[in-house]
């Protein structure tokens, strides 16, 4: 499967093809998704989505913000250190895909 192909390229980094999928979102995102917005666009479960924004957060790859338009659902947002570990992600599946 693609997400088995996927595990070499990512298990370096800490991630797994669902949280690399979760921090791609919320890149696309800006910030300015929350959950419930991320699993909606995901079309999985907002509690799957949840779980692995929570084990994000744990490893310091995203934060949450206040929501302007919604005080208990809060933003999704990538921290520094998440963005660069899906950067490093991203280009080793580019360069996986395209070759050398």
């Amino acid at each position: 499967s693609y997400g088995a192909a996927l595990v070499p390229l990512l298990k370096p980094l800490g991630l797994t093809s669902a949280r690399w999928q979760v921090l791609g979102s919320v890149a696309h995102g800006r910030g300015t998704y929350s959950v419930a917005r991320l699993a909606d666009n995901m079309g999985l479960a907002r509690q799957s989505v949840q779980r692995i924004v929570d084990e994000l957060a744990e490893a310091g790859l995203v934060d949450f913000a206040p929501n302007p338009a919604h005080k208990r659902a809060k933003l999704v947002v990538m921290t520094r250190q998440g963005e660069r570990a899906f950067a490093q992600a991203s280009a080793r599946i580019c360069r996986h895909v395209t070759g050398p």
